[in-house]
């Protein structure tokens, strides 16, 4: 599917998902092809059973796009997820197509995101272009907090701490 992607070359704009059930799988995930770019997308009023990643974006070096004002808002997770957020700009599912293409990731928003997870976040992101995220009113059950590199983040109102100390991750990814 990502040649497909690269092969169109077009953003991925204005989209909008609510009202569903997920019972089982990777939960809500944006990525990893967005070498055109995905901008103002919703994904709303969702239940989760058991996940891998609840809600994850991911892309890597060498895809390029930018991945911005992505909001997930009022997500509730009934099972156990292993990630409950995930950004991921070092995802490795597929080869680079351009080594020089640096992706971004901005403005990405958890909002009333919660549940039950191994690890409450974890935002991977990249020195040469580190992510921007808010989160907000989210509460996880979690053996470990939140991991941040090279991410700003914007909290309130979130359990456990934001980034309060990096959890040891055994290769949370793909």
């Amino acid at each position: 599917m990502d040649y497909c992607g690269r092969l169109v070359n077009r953003p991925s704009v204005n989209i909008t998902v609510r009202n569903c059930i997920v019972p089982y799988g990777n939960g809500f995930c944006i990525g990893s092809e967005a070498s055109g770019g995905v901008h103002n997308v919703l994904i709303e009023n969702m239940l989760v059973g058991t996940s891998l990643h609840n809600c994850y974006v991911k892309t890597a070096p060498g895809r390029g796009g930018i991945i911005s004002d992505i909001h997930f808002r009022n997500i509730t997770v009934l099972g156990v997820s292993r990630t409950g957020l995930h950004v991921n700009m070092n995802y490795t599912g597929s080869p680079p197509t351009n080594q020089t293409a640096t992706p971004i990731v901005r403005n990405i928003t958890f909002e009333d995101v919660n549940g039950n997870a191994k690890y409450a976040g974890i935002f991977n992101c990249i020195p040469e272009s580190p992510c921007t995220c808010t989160v907000v009113d989210s509460r996880w059950r979690a053996e470990a907090g939140f991991s941040c590199v090279n991410a700003t983040i914007q909290s309130s109102d979130v359990s456990p701490a934001m980034c309060a100390a990096p959890p040891v991750i055994d290769n949370p990814s793909p």
